[in-house]
């Protein structure tokens, strides 16, 4: 019975040793922002194209790429609104005005040209699928009519 009991000890032993080691040497990337175009929703899932950013880590390889990302809203998400005057005209006083935004405006301006940073409480390196926005800010430009736009074509 004693050895049985040893022999069971000695295994949780070696395969928590195992587990703490592999803990403590995997690197953990502290990545809690991800920016990009507005390409979708389905109720309070927001789909983006663009890529994950770090404040204060380098971006890991298989994170760096161009990619769809889709995360959730809930009533704690702050909803933030950019609009951004383009052209730039001197004589405006607010090229960029902030305010508060919310989901159904959001929603409204879809097939627009959006742009979303959007932030989590924790690092979505190990829990993309879980991810849930705590603050978000989108972006719009307003174009000026009576300043017509000009995009060269290269």
């Amino acid at each position: 019975m004693n050895r049985n009991l040893i022999l069971i000890l000695t295994v949780v032993a070696v395969v928590g040793g195992y587990f703490f080691y592999v803990s403590l040497t995997q690197p953990e990337y502290d990545i809690r922002i991800f920016a990009g175009r507005f390409i979708g929703y389905d109720g309070s899932t927001l789909t983006l194209n663009g890529i994950f950013e770090s404040e204060s880590d380098p971006v890991p390889d298989s994170f760096q790429a161009t990619q769809d990302f889709t995360f959730r809203v809930d009533e704690s998400t702050v909803f933030e609104k950019e609009i951004i005057a383009w052209p730039p005209d001197e004589n405006l006083k607010e090229q960029r005005k902030l305010s508060s935004g919310s989901l159904e405006d959001l929603k409204s301006l879809f097939g627009n040209a959006v742009y979303i940073k959007a932030a989590f409480p924790t690092s979505l390196y190990k829990k993309r699928d879980q991810a849930v926005a705590s603050h978000l800010i989108y972006r719009v430009f307003a174009v000026s009519p009576s300043q017509p736009v000009s995009i060269p074509i290269q």
